[in-house]
Order: structure tokens, then C-alpha cells, then sequence
């Protein structure tokens, strides 16, 4: 993760969220995950950030080829940008699943809980509290 953070920082000034653990989502696998938000402050456009993480994945042996859900080396996802909506066959911003998702929602709320979503009308805060995936969640302490 730490490899993953310096990478995002030659893109600008990151701030993270804790790191969870959370089982595997939608498939079924011998280990668990380590989630975590980054807030990144970049020039970047959003193509270009996610032509960057995507580059990054792949160099780090992660494989985007094989169908559905499967364990991966790295997964770095777009979740929101400001207030932007982009919707094309590249990239959904916000994060389509965001809300859904407790592995991701609840890290997000840790660093932008005020923040809101600009299709849902709500909060992250209030996203995260009424997510559908009650997974249970832990803090991972180093």
C-alpha cells in the first residue's frame, strides 16, 4: 500500500483513510483485503489519472483480462472527483457501486463524510451508514 501512495503523491498531495479489512466481495478466495481511500489533490484530468492507475496495475502483475471478480495484486478505483459527474464507457465518476460497497464507502466517508454525492443527494456520511453490504469491517492496525 505504501508503494501505491507514493505512486499517487508524484500526482499531487494525497491524505488517506485508515486501512480496513474486509472478506472477499463477490467471489470466494483464501484471503482477505486491505481497503483505503485516498484523497488525491492532482492537475490531473480524470483520464489521465486512471490511464496512470491503470498503467500502475498492470506493471504490479495485475491481470483486468479474466471475467468477474478474482483475488488481484492491486485495484486501485476512481471514486469520486469534486462534484463531477463522468459517465463514459472508460470511467463512471462517481463510482457507480461506491455506495454499495462497505469496503469502500466506509473509508471514503473517513476522509470526505461531509461531501455530496452529486446523482444520490446525500452524504457520504449518510451513504455509509445506510449501506446495503453490513460485511463487517476491521481496522487494520500496523
Amino acid at each position: 500500500m505504501n508503494l501505491a501512495i507514493e505512486f499517487l503523491s508524484s500526482f499531487g498531495s494525497v491524505k488517506r483513510s485508515p486501512i480496513y479489512i474486509s472478506p472477499p466481495f463477490g467471489f470466494e478466495s483464501d484471503g482477505d483485503f486491505l481497503n483505503m481511500a485516498i484523497l488525491l489533490n492532482t492537475s490531473l484530468k480524470p483520464g489521465e489519472l486512471l490511464d496512470h492507475c491503470l498503467k500502475y496495475e498492470l506493471d504490479r502483475g495485475r491481470d483486468r483480462n479474466s471475467k468477474g471478480f478474482s483475488d488481484r495484486p492491486i485495484d486501485l478505483d476512481l471514486l469520486l472527483i469534486n462534484s463531477k459527474i463522468v459517465d463514459n464507457s472508460d470511467l463512471k465518476i462517481p463510482h457507480p457501486e461506491l455506495h454499495r460497497r462497505s469496503f469502500a464507502i466506509r473509508p471514503t466517508a473517513d476522509l470526505v463524510g461531509d461531501w455530496i454525492h452529486p446523482i444520490l443527494n446525500k452524504s457520504i456520511d449518510e451513504l455509509a451508514m445506510n449501506c446495503e453490504d453490513t460485511t463487517p469491517l476491521k481496522r487494520y492496525e500496523a
